[in-house]
Protein backbone atom coordinates (compact mmCIF):
# COMPACT_ATOMS: atom_id res chain seq x y z
CA UNK A 1 0.00 0.00 0.00
CA UNK A 2 2.88 2.35 0.82
CA UNK A 3 4.47 1.79 -2.61
CA UNK A 4 1.09 2.39 -4.26
CA UNK A 5 0.75 5.77 -2.52
CA UNK A 6 4.32 6.79 -3.33
CA UNK A 7 3.84 6.11 -7.03
CA UNK A 8 0.37 7.71 -7.05
CA UNK A 9 1.57 10.91 -5.34
CA UNK A 10 4.69 11.16 -7.52
CA UNK A 11 2.65 10.78 -10.72
CA UNK A 12 0.01 13.17 -9.36
CA UNK A 13 2.56 15.91 -8.66
CA UNK A 14 4.47 15.59 -11.93
CA UNK A 15 1.39 15.52 -14.12
CA UNK A 16 -0.26 18.28 -12.10
CA UNK A 17 2.64 20.49 -13.22
CA UNK A 18 2.28 19.28 -16.81
CA UNK A 19 -1.46 19.94 -16.70
CA UNK A 20 -0.94 23.36 -15.12
CA UNK A 21 1.35 24.43 -17.95
CA UNK A 22 -1.10 23.11 -20.56
CA UNK A 23 -3.99 24.92 -18.88
CA UNK A 24 -1.97 28.12 -18.59
CA UNK A 25 -2.11 28.53 -22.36
CA UNK A 26 -5.93 28.71 -22.18
CA UNK A 27 -6.07 31.54 -19.62
CA UNK A 28 -6.66 34.27 -22.19
CA UNK A 29 -9.76 32.54 -23.53
CA UNK A 30 -11.05 31.81 -20.02
CA UNK A 31 -10.52 35.44 -18.96
CA UNK A 32 -12.32 36.70 -22.08
CA UNK A 33 -15.29 34.43 -21.33
CA UNK A 34 -15.48 35.75 -17.77
CA UNK A 35 -15.43 39.33 -19.08
CA UNK A 36 -18.22 38.51 -21.53
CA UNK A 37 -20.44 37.13 -18.76
CA UNK A 38 -20.26 40.48 -16.96
CA UNK A 39 -21.28 42.57 -19.99
CA UNK A 40 -24.51 44.51 -20.35
CA UNK A 41 -25.87 46.43 -23.32
CA UNK A 42 -26.70 50.03 -22.44
CA UNK A 43 -27.93 53.02 -24.42
CA UNK A 44 -26.80 56.63 -24.04
CA UNK A 45 -28.78 58.93 -26.29
CA UNK A 46 -28.94 57.24 -29.69
CA UNK A 47 -25.76 55.23 -29.21
CA UNK A 48 -25.27 51.78 -27.77
CA UNK A 49 -22.44 50.70 -25.51
CA UNK A 50 -21.20 47.49 -23.92
CA UNK A 51 -20.74 48.06 -20.21
CA UNK A 52 -18.62 46.00 -17.88
CA UNK A 53 -18.38 46.54 -14.15
CA UNK A 54 -17.07 44.21 -11.50
CA UNK A 55 -17.38 44.14 -7.74
CA UNK A 56 -17.38 47.96 -7.49
CA UNK A 57 -13.75 48.08 -8.67
CA UNK A 58 -14.28 49.53 -12.15
CA UNK A 59 -16.79 50.35 -14.86
CA UNK A 60 -15.99 50.68 -18.55
CA UNK A 61 -18.15 51.67 -21.54
CA UNK A 62 -17.22 50.36 -24.97
CA UNK A 63 -18.71 52.31 -27.89
CA UNK A 64 -19.99 49.97 -30.62
CA UNK A 65 -19.87 52.85 -33.10
CA UNK A 66 -16.36 54.18 -32.47
CA UNK A 67 -14.75 50.99 -31.11
CA UNK A 68 -13.31 52.97 -28.21
CA UNK A 69 -13.19 52.26 -24.50
CA UNK A 70 -14.10 54.80 -21.83
CA UNK A 71 -13.23 54.38 -18.15
CA UNK A 72 -16.33 55.55 -16.27
CA UNK A 73 -15.32 54.61 -12.73
CA UNK A 74 -12.23 53.15 -11.08
CA UNK A 75 -11.48 52.28 -7.49
CA UNK A 76 -8.14 53.46 -6.10
CA UNK A 77 -7.15 49.82 -5.66
CA UNK A 78 -7.80 49.03 -9.31
CA UNK A 79 -6.04 52.16 -10.58
CA UNK A 80 -2.95 51.28 -8.56
CA UNK A 81 -2.97 47.65 -9.70
CA UNK A 82 -3.27 48.62 -13.35
CA UNK A 83 -0.57 51.29 -13.05
CA UNK A 84 1.82 48.75 -11.58
CA UNK A 85 0.88 46.24 -14.24
CA UNK A 86 1.43 48.71 -17.08
CA UNK A 87 5.02 49.30 -15.90
CA UNK A 88 5.83 45.68 -16.67
CA UNK A 89 3.07 43.52 -18.08
CA UNK A 90 2.01 41.12 -15.35
CA UNK A 91 0.94 38.48 -17.81
CA UNK A 92 4.41 38.59 -19.43
CA UNK A 93 6.06 38.15 -16.04
CA UNK A 94 3.74 35.27 -15.18
CA UNK A 95 4.37 33.61 -18.54
CA UNK A 96 8.09 33.80 -17.88
CA UNK A 97 7.63 32.10 -14.51
CA UNK A 98 5.57 29.30 -16.04
CA UNK A 99 8.13 28.89 -18.81
CA UNK A 100 10.88 28.45 -16.22
CA UNK A 101 8.69 25.95 -14.40
CA UNK A 102 8.35 24.00 -17.62
CA UNK A 103 12.10 23.96 -18.06
CA UNK A 104 12.52 22.85 -14.46
CA UNK A 105 10.35 19.77 -14.69
CA UNK A 106 12.30 18.47 -17.69
CA UNK A 107 15.30 17.05 -15.77
CA UNK A 108 13.28 16.28 -12.65
CA UNK A 109 10.43 14.34 -14.20
CA UNK A 110 11.85 10.86 -13.87
CA UNK A 111 8.49 9.52 -12.78
CA UNK A 112 6.91 10.83 -15.98
CA UNK A 113 9.47 8.84 -17.99
CA UNK A 114 8.39 5.74 -16.10
CA UNK A 115 4.75 6.49 -16.86
CA UNK A 116 5.39 7.04 -20.53
CA UNK A 117 7.32 3.76 -20.71
CA UNK A 118 4.51 1.89 -18.96
CA UNK A 119 2.96 0.84 -22.27
CA UNK A 120 6.15 -0.98 -23.22
CA UNK A 121 6.39 -2.53 -19.77
CA UNK A 122 2.88 -3.95 -19.68
CA UNK A 123 3.58 -5.96 -22.82
CA UNK A 124 5.94 -8.15 -20.81
CA UNK A 125 4.53 -11.19 -18.96
CA UNK A 126 5.88 -10.07 -15.58
CA UNK A 127 3.84 -6.90 -15.89
CA UNK A 128 0.74 -8.91 -15.09
CA UNK A 129 2.00 -9.89 -11.67
CA UNK A 130 -0.33 -8.38 -9.04
CA UNK A 131 2.36 -6.10 -7.58
CA UNK A 132 3.16 -4.63 -10.99
CA UNK A 133 -0.51 -4.18 -11.88
CA UNK A 134 -0.94 -2.13 -8.71
CA UNK A 135 2.02 0.06 -9.68
CA UNK A 136 0.63 0.61 -13.18
CA UNK A 137 -2.79 1.49 -11.76
CA UNK A 138 -1.18 3.90 -9.28
CA UNK A 139 0.75 5.63 -12.08
CA UNK A 140 -2.31 5.80 -14.30
CA UNK A 141 -4.66 7.15 -11.63
CA UNK A 142 -2.10 9.60 -10.29
CA UNK A 143 -1.16 10.83 -13.77
CA UNK A 144 -4.74 11.35 -14.96
CA UNK A 145 -5.89 12.96 -11.71
CA UNK A 146 -2.86 15.20 -11.52
CA UNK A 147 -3.11 16.33 -15.13
CA UNK A 148 -6.77 17.35 -14.98
CA UNK A 149 -6.46 19.05 -11.59
CA UNK A 150 -3.37 20.92 -12.78
CA UNK A 151 -5.02 21.89 -16.08
CA UNK A 152 -8.10 23.26 -14.30
CA UNK A 153 -6.01 25.32 -11.89
CA UNK A 154 -3.67 26.51 -14.64
CA UNK A 155 -6.48 27.66 -16.95
CA UNK A 156 -8.52 29.42 -14.25
CA UNK A 157 -5.94 31.02 -11.98
CA UNK A 158 -5.85 34.84 -12.11
CA UNK A 159 -8.54 35.13 -14.78
CA UNK A 160 -11.31 37.05 -12.95
CA UNK A 161 -12.32 40.39 -14.54
CA UNK A 162 -10.20 42.31 -12.01
CA UNK A 163 -7.08 40.22 -12.68
CA UNK A 164 -4.04 41.66 -14.44
CA UNK A 165 -4.68 39.52 -17.51
CA UNK A 166 -8.35 40.54 -17.78
CA UNK A 167 -7.49 44.21 -17.29
CA UNK A 168 -4.97 43.97 -20.13
CA UNK A 169 -7.60 42.41 -22.39
CA UNK A 170 -10.23 45.00 -21.45
CA UNK A 171 -7.93 47.95 -22.10
CA UNK A 172 -5.84 46.71 -25.02
CA UNK A 173 -7.67 44.01 -26.99
CA UNK A 174 -10.09 45.85 -29.29
CA UNK A 175 -10.51 42.73 -31.44
CA UNK A 176 -11.98 41.01 -28.38
CA UNK A 177 -14.53 43.83 -27.98
CA UNK A 178 -15.55 43.57 -31.64
CA UNK A 179 -16.10 39.83 -31.22
CA UNK A 180 -18.27 40.60 -28.18
CA UNK A 181 -20.49 42.89 -30.28
CA UNK A 182 -21.23 40.09 -32.73
CA UNK A 183 -21.60 37.47 -30.02
CA UNK A 184 -24.14 39.52 -28.05
CA UNK A 185 -26.26 40.34 -31.10
CA UNK A 186 -26.34 36.73 -32.25
CA UNK A 187 -26.98 35.35 -28.75
CA UNK A 188 -29.93 37.73 -28.25
CA UNK A 189 -31.52 36.76 -31.58
CA UNK A 190 -31.07 33.05 -30.89
CA UNK A 191 -32.57 33.47 -27.43
CA UNK A 192 -35.67 35.04 -28.97
CA UNK A 193 -35.84 32.32 -31.59
CA UNK A 194 -35.46 29.37 -29.27
CA UNK A 195 -38.50 30.28 -27.21
CA UNK A 196 -40.42 28.34 -29.87
CA UNK A 197 -43.52 30.29 -28.89
CA UNK A 198 -46.51 28.52 -30.42
CA UNK A 199 -48.34 31.75 -31.25
CA UNK A 200 -45.59 34.18 -32.21
CA UNK A 201 -43.50 31.67 -34.14
CA UNK A 202 -46.44 30.18 -36.00
CA UNK A 203 -44.53 27.68 -38.10
CA UNK A 204 -42.85 26.18 -35.03
CA UNK A 205 -46.28 25.79 -33.68
CA UNK A 206 -49.01 23.31 -33.35
CA UNK A 207 -48.89 19.46 -33.29
CA UNK A 208 -47.22 18.43 -36.51
CA UNK A 209 -49.15 15.19 -36.84
CA UNK A 210 -49.29 13.38 -40.18
CA UNK A 211 -49.83 15.33 -43.39
CA UNK A 212 -53.39 16.50 -42.76
CA UNK A 213 -53.87 20.22 -43.42
CA UNK A 214 -54.49 22.61 -40.56
CA UNK A 215 -55.41 26.25 -40.47
CA UNK A 216 -52.92 28.52 -38.72
CA UNK A 217 -52.47 32.12 -37.78
CA UNK A 218 -49.08 33.28 -39.03
CA UNK A 219 -47.06 36.48 -39.05
CA UNK A 220 -43.78 37.02 -40.85
CA UNK A 221 -41.94 37.88 -37.67
CA UNK A 222 -39.95 34.66 -37.33
CA UNK A 223 -38.75 34.84 -40.94
CA UNK A 224 -37.55 38.42 -40.43
CA UNK A 225 -35.74 37.42 -37.26
CA UNK A 226 -34.13 34.42 -38.98
CA UNK A 227 -33.04 36.57 -41.92
CA UNK A 228 -31.36 39.06 -39.57
CA UNK A 229 -29.65 36.26 -37.65
CA UNK A 230 -28.22 34.77 -40.84
CA UNK A 231 -26.96 38.21 -41.86
CA UNK A 232 -25.10 38.64 -38.56
CA UNK A 233 -23.69 35.12 -38.70
CA UNK A 234 -22.01 35.98 -42.00
CA UNK A 235 -20.78 39.36 -40.77
CA UNK A 236 -17.64 39.35 -38.59
CA UNK A 237 -17.04 43.04 -37.90
CA UNK A 238 -18.32 46.56 -38.55
CA UNK A 239 -21.28 46.36 -36.17
CA UNK A 240 -22.78 49.60 -34.87
CA UNK A 241 -25.71 51.08 -32.98
CA UNK A 242 -28.05 50.47 -35.91
CA UNK A 243 -27.55 46.70 -35.52
CA UNK A 244 -28.32 46.87 -31.80
CA UNK A 245 -31.32 49.08 -32.57
CA UNK A 246 -32.62 46.41 -34.97
CA UNK A 247 -32.37 43.69 -32.32
CA UNK A 248 -33.97 45.99 -29.76
CA UNK A 249 -36.82 46.48 -32.21
CA UNK A 250 -37.46 42.74 -32.35
CA UNK A 251 -37.54 42.55 -28.56
CA UNK A 252 -39.88 45.55 -28.29
CA UNK A 253 -42.33 43.96 -30.75
CA UNK A 254 -42.23 40.66 -28.87
CA UNK A 255 -42.89 42.38 -25.55
CA UNK A 256 -45.79 44.31 -27.08
CA UNK A 257 -47.31 41.13 -28.50
CA UNK A 258 -46.89 39.23 -25.22
CA UNK A 259 -48.76 41.97 -23.34
CA UNK A 260 -51.90 41.69 -25.48
CA UNK A 261 -55.01 39.97 -24.21
CA UNK A 262 -55.27 38.67 -27.76
CA UNK A 263 -51.99 36.85 -27.25
CA UNK A 264 -53.32 35.12 -24.12
CA UNK A 265 -56.46 34.00 -25.94
CA UNK A 266 -54.59 32.68 -28.95
CA UNK A 267 -52.09 30.93 -26.67
CA UNK A 268 -54.94 29.09 -24.93
CA UNK A 269 -56.30 28.03 -28.31
CA UNK A 270 -52.86 26.94 -29.46
CA UNK A 271 -52.30 24.90 -26.28
CA UNK A 272 -55.73 23.24 -26.59
CA UNK A 273 -54.97 22.51 -30.23
CA UNK A 274 -51.72 20.80 -29.34
CA UNK A 275 -53.09 18.84 -26.37
CA UNK A 276 -56.08 17.56 -28.35
CA UNK A 277 -53.77 16.51 -31.20
CA UNK A 278 -55.99 18.16 -33.79
CA UNK A 279 -54.76 17.29 -37.27
CA UNK A 280 -57.46 18.45 -39.64
CA UNK A 281 -59.10 21.73 -40.56
CA UNK A 282 -62.61 20.57 -39.60
CA UNK A 283 -61.47 19.45 -36.17
CA UNK A 284 -59.61 22.69 -35.67
CA UNK A 285 -62.72 24.69 -36.56
CA UNK A 286 -64.72 22.58 -34.10
CA UNK A 287 -62.13 23.27 -31.41
CA UNK A 288 -62.30 27.00 -32.08
CA UNK A 289 -66.07 26.94 -31.87
CA UNK A 290 -66.00 24.97 -28.62
CA UNK A 291 -63.78 27.65 -27.07
CA UNK A 292 -66.11 30.43 -28.13
CA UNK A 293 -64.14 31.37 -31.23
CA UNK A 294 -66.00 32.22 -34.39
CA UNK A 295 -63.87 32.18 -37.49
CA UNK A 296 -64.29 35.95 -37.68
CA UNK A 297 -63.06 36.48 -34.10
CA UNK A 298 -60.12 34.17 -34.62
CA UNK A 299 -58.98 36.02 -37.74
CA UNK A 300 -59.48 39.39 -35.99
CA UNK A 301 -57.26 38.29 -33.10
CA UNK A 302 -54.64 37.02 -35.51
CA UNK A 303 -54.68 40.39 -37.21
CA UNK A 304 -54.19 42.21 -33.89
CA UNK A 305 -51.25 40.00 -33.02
CA UNK A 306 -49.55 40.51 -36.38
CA UNK A 307 -50.16 44.24 -36.16
CA UNK A 308 -48.36 44.31 -32.81
CA UNK A 309 -45.45 42.56 -34.51
CA UNK A 310 -45.63 45.08 -37.37
CA UNK A 311 -46.23 42.27 -39.87
CA UNK A 312 -48.97 41.56 -42.38
CA UNK A 313 -51.31 38.75 -41.41
CA UNK A 314 -51.21 35.51 -43.34
CA UNK A 315 -53.95 32.99 -42.67
CA UNK A 316 -54.38 29.86 -44.71
CA UNK A 317 -54.30 26.11 -44.99
CA UNK A 318 -50.85 24.71 -44.22
CA UNK A 319 -49.67 21.13 -44.24
CA UNK A 320 -47.46 19.80 -41.48
CA UNK A 321 -44.72 19.12 -44.04
CA UNK A 322 -44.53 22.87 -44.68
CA UNK A 323 -44.11 23.64 -40.99
CA UNK A 324 -40.66 22.06 -40.85
CA UNK A 325 -39.23 24.57 -43.31
CA UNK A 326 -39.01 27.48 -40.85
Amino acid sequence: MRDFLKIFVAALLVFAIVGFIAGWNDRKEIAANKIYKELEIIKKGDQYYLEISYDGKFRYHYSVDNNTLESVAQSRENLLAYAQNSLGKASDRNNEIVSKLGNFIGPTAGVSVSVYSAMDFIKKPKAWAWSNIKKNVAMLLGGISGYFVGEYIGSNIWTDPDSDLAQELINDDMAMWESFERKMLIATLIEMQTTKDAVIFGTNNIAMIGDDPMQLCQCGFSKKLESTLQQYLKKTQGFNSEDFRTVDGFQTKLNKAYSLETYSELNKLSTAHSLSKVNSTNKFNSLKSGMGYSDKKWKANCAKLCTALDDPIKIGIIRSADLTRD
